[in-house]
């Protein structure tokens, strides 16, 4: 008896530490995709250097190892495509026109689109996929990202001078940027990112968007404590980014019979 209760608690033990194992090794996973979604989609910079290069080649050899990438070129071949020719089309113009190529040329952007925008957000797919992230909790992750970003702009907010000193040593922007010049700056730019009168406060809408149609493991009172946080960050950012808001909530409504 004695030998069998034994064996019964170390069978229990091992399956315990192994659950608790795959436990620890899935909140590792969600963390990095927390980390990455992060750098990724805010253009995190560090002392003035971004960092897509090094997602990109992250993601390039993920996908690579992998086997993904022709996975990659078969599903994305269409998007693949039309970059490829607006790149010829912009390299052709810039030739003919003597405006030279340059890290400025439109060429240079288009590119950067499929190296700073396909490439990354299909690893972000593929490595949730892969290790058993579900959409809803993906939707998390984003929402959580969102928070982070308010809990900064709330010390941005009250600290005046740590956000001066996170501008100036972390980003390394200067008085020529129009976010430091005295009329902006006490009222735009709260929160991490790269681009705070465009793509940051835009990119927010469209995560609130994306948690609204998708019908996301929400209450209702977390979801209105969301949307609060959203509306604050656009507004101390740039107000122009309610526009998806408004689009979508005209649209969730017209067409709610479906997402009941």
């Amino acid at each position: 008896m004695n030998d069998s209760s034994e064996i019964s608690s170390g069978v229990k033990n091992y399956v315990f530490r192994q659950t608790m194992t795959k436990k620890h090794i899935f909140s590792c996973v969600k963390f990095f995709l927390l980390v990455f979604v992060f750098l990724f989609a805010y253009g995190i910079k560090f002392f003035g250097i971004p960092l897509s290069v090094a997602l990109d080649l992250l993601a390039f050899f993920y996908l690579l190892k992998t086997g993904a990438h022709l996975e990659f070129i078969r599903e994305w071949s269409t998007e693949i495509c039309l970059i490829f020719l607006i790149v010829l089309y912009s390299v052709s113009i810039e030739l003919l026109f003597g405006a030279g190529i340059s890290g400025e040329a439109f060429s240079f952007y288009s590119l950067r689109l499929l190296l700073d925008g396909l490439i990354p957000a299909f690893f972000l797919a593929k490595y949730a996929k892969d290790h058993g992230v579900s959409y809803d909790e993906f939707l998390r992750i984003l929402i959580f990202s969102c928070l982070i970003q308010m809990a900064v702009a709330t010390v941005m907010f009250l600290s005046p001078e740590m956000k001066f000193l996170y501008f100036t040593n972390v980003m390394n922007f200067s008085d020529g940027d129009a976010i430091m010049s005295p009329e902006v700056f006490p009222y735009r730019g709260y929160g991490i990112a790269n681009t705070y009168l465009a793509w940051f406060p835009f990119l927010l809408g469209l995560i609130w968007v994306v948690v609204l149609l998708s019908n996301a493991a929400l209450s209702k009172i977390s979801f209105i404590c969301f949307t609060c946080v959203i509306i604050i960050l656009i507004s101390l950012n740039a107000r122009v980014a309610f526009l998806p808001i408004i689009i979508a909530v005209a649209f969730y409504f017209s067409f709610a019979p479906l997402f009941i």
